[in-house]
């Protein structure tokens, strides 16, 4: 192969991969809204399966999640999932722009007419154990 036809074969590679980045990035950052809005969840079952996903997918090397996509099930079940992989760098994007979104949730500052926490929260508590008093 000359130089040229060997330079032709790893620019088709690298539209794939650029293709692959953009269809990511355009699908990813909407992907990541509903799993951050699924960790902030007052419904303790679903917070928590969000929380340990987006802890497993952020804990773990991308390359190491890839090759277990790819060839654990060829392994497990005798089966391949050639096309997954890229399905799955859209999933991990997502993961991973959801704890950037949470990030920027949480910096958000409290309105400056609200009232303190520790006040909000005590008068809440008084509330509910004079509703248990009152339940005799």
């Amino acid at each position: 192969m000359s130089f040229l036809e060997v330079t032709a074969f790893l620019l088709d590679g690298f539209k794939l991969s650029l293709l692959i980045f953009g269809v990511t990035l355009l699908l990813g950052a909407p992907l990541g809204l509903p799993i951050a809005f699924g960790s902030m969840s007052k419904i303790k079952p679903v917070k928590y399966i969000f929380k340990v996903i987006v802890w497993v997918v952020r804990g773990i090397p991308l390359m190491l999640q890839i090759f277990i996509i790819y060839y654990l099930p060829g392994l497990l079940f005798n089966f391949q999932l050639f096309g997954q992989v890229d399905r799955y760098f859209l999933l991990n994007y997502g993961i991973m722009d959801a704890g950037r979104i949470l990030a920027k949730i949480h910096t958000i500052p409290a309105p400056v007419d609200a009232p303190d926490w520790e006040l909000r929260f005590n008068a809440k508590i008084d509330r509910k154990i004079a509703m248990y008093e009152n339940c005799e």
